[in-house]
């Protein structure tokens, strides 16, 4: 079984997302349109999914089945995404560390009962250039808003749905290149190094990838690889959620606001085609 790489909140991210939640899901409406009462739309890439029990009250089969039909055709096309399941109640152990997270089902356990997963990854590389995509949604506590634990799955989602297509990208060892919109064509490896290299340059995106970062913004020992790989997640959920959770108020629902570069990257990278 392959490991699966989880995203989890703390506190701090909740109450930013309590703070802003009006404004939170006007800037979502501007791409997806969740919560509609209308028929079931087919699932655009034939995702099957299970336990939905676990996520169903706050991102029903139909919200997911309209993300995946809003997504640009360029974007699904790069993703090995097969399966969408629920699994119960997850929080961050206390004692835990960024070089060794612990989970537990416990909550009197965890180090706090707001760093909670809200969900997971998980790649199983089939051969060279095949790869199977999980995407976990963890049952959010009861004591979330549900308008506040919707989003939270959604952009959960969306930032793992981003690592579906970029880790295997890295990993594999076929040199995967891309064709932008205006025909240009560029390995996956030197895209990547570009996006590294402006990335160290500004703040982090957001609150979730600070941990990843020293106080100069290179990206700490040992986090070399993942730091930006969850930067780039969170730049693409950016992009189409249209904010970044992070404590500085002017970026809040205007991230891009001064990496201009970047945003140009994360627009060729969504719309190229793999080549």
């Amino acid at each position: 079984m392959p490991k699966e790489e989880l995203f989890f909140t703390a506190e701090e991210a909740v109450r930013l997302y309590e703070k802003n939640i009006d404004e939170i899901i006007e800037h979502t409406k501007k791409y997806f349109i969740l919560g509609t009462q209308t028929r079931l739309v087919p699932l655009s890439c034939a995702c099957k999914i299970s336990d939905e029990k676990y996520f169903s009250f706050w991102l029903s089969i139909s919200d997911i089945a309209s993300i995946l039909r809003t997504l640009p055709s360029t974007i699904k096309e790069k993703s090995g995404l097969e399966k969408i399941i629920g699994k119960p109640e997850l929080w961050i152990e206390q004692g835990s560390s960024l070089d060794s997270v612990q989970t537990t089902k416990n909550e009197k356990k965890a180090i706090s009962p707001y760093n909670f997963v809200v969900s997971g990854v998980s790649i199983d590389y089939v051969s060279d250039d095949v790869t199977s995509s999980t995407i976990s949604l963890y049952k959010i506590p009861h004591f979330i808003d549900r308008r506040v634990g919707r989003m939270l799955h959604l952009h959960g989602f969306m930032h793992n749905y981003a690592k579906t297509i970029i880790e295997p990208m890295i990993s594999q060892k076929k040199k995967s290149a891309l064709r932008f919109m205006d025909g240009k064509m560029v390995l996956f490896n030197d895209f990547f190094q570009n996006f590294k290299n402006e990335v160290v340059l500004k703040f982090p995106i957001s609150i979730y990838t600070e941990m990843y970062r020293e106080k100069n913004n290179t990206f700490k020992k040992n986090f070399e690889e993942k730091g930006p790989v969850e930067e780039f997640a969170e730049c693409n959920s950016a992009f189409f959620l249209g904010y970044a959770c992070t404590k500085n108020e002017q970026r809040f629902f205007d991230a891009f606001k001064d990496r201009p570069d970047i945003v140009q990257m994360i627009e060729n990278f969504i719309y190229s085609k793999r080549i």
